[in-house]
């Protein structure tokens, strides 16, 4: 017995022995092989340049780049695409299935589902205000005589505006900011008068003029259509009465005679001066 142990024991100690050697030679085929690896990252690495490696290291390496780098990441990105994946279908598995006894009936929400605090289960009618004068349903086309004749009392109201501001523009010093701010709305409620003015005295030149083209077709006359010409001639005429009547027709006529004088020695060449030269 004691021989058989002793033989045993012999066997036993070179069977481990040779397990052993067999262990270190893997570990040394191991090592070789990592190391050719390494060698093969490093010579594919050395045309990369410094400056993309530092983007890969930030934001991570793009399609091309995945494709020229080595080959020894991708079986660990296909593990982690994986393991995303096995997860992602245990989470579909433990949702609620919601299920329908009819197709054509609607959904039955989950009792077990937590409703959201934002969620609006009954929808409130929002009032939608509206203002009837700039609505199309409650008026027509803007008819601008229709609108002089009932607001025509505004132009009362500025002229009053106007003496009021000119008051306290007299009230206070010169060179003030107050003062020329007072004077520039003063301007500006005068020109807007004075455009009303000029659109008003065009209506009613227009209308008159339409006054007489249908009298002149109720006595049997061709209709003749009204051209812009035609009216900006009537209009000049109509100007001319009015200034002739307020006496101001002379001073209207000089200052347009200075105008275009004006005008005209604008484009006049320079003279030029002999002595000079």
């Amino acid at each position: 017995m004691e021989e058989e142990s002793d033989e045993y024991s012999e066997e036993d100690e070179e069977n481990y022995e040779e397990d052993e050697e067999d262990d270190e030679e893997d570990d040394e085929e191991d090592g070789e092989d990592d190391e050719e690896e390494e060698e093969e990252i490093k010579k594919q690495l050395q045309n990369v340049s410094f400056s993309t490696l530092l983007k890969i290291k930030k934001n991570g390496p793009t399609k091309q780049q995945q494709k020229s780098l080595p080959l020894q990441k991708q079986p660990q990105k296909q593990s982690q695409e994986e393991f995303n994946s096995k997860d992602n279908s245990n989470n579909s598995k433990n949702k609620f299935n919601i299920k329908r006894e009819n197709n054509d009936a609607p959904v039955e929400m989950s009792a077990k589902i937590p409703v959201s605090r934002f969620k609006q289960i009954v929808p409130n009618k929002k009032l939608k205000f509206r203002d009837p004068r700039f609505d199309s349903l409650s008026g027509g086309t803007f008819n601008e005589e229709v609108y002089r004749k009932r607001y025509g009392f505004l132009d009362d109201v500025i002229k009053k505006d106007i003496d009021k501001m000119e008051k306290q523009h007299k009230e206070l010093e010169e060179g003030t900011r107050d003062k020329e701010r007072l004077s520039r709305m003063i301007q500006s409620k005068r020109s807007q008068l004075k455009a009303q003015q000029m659109k008003d005295e065009k209506r009613d030149t227009r209308n008159k003029l339409l006054e007489k083209e249908i009298s002149h077709v109720k006595k049997g006359k061709a209709p003749y259509h009204i051209t812009n010409k035609k009216l900006k001639e009537f209009e000049l005429q109509e100007r001319f009465k009015q200034l002739k009547q307020s006496n101001k027709l002379d001073k209207y006529i000089e200052k347009r005679r200075k105008k275009t004088s004006h005008k005209e020695m604008v484009y006049l060449p320079k003279r030029r001066n002999l002595s000079d030269e």
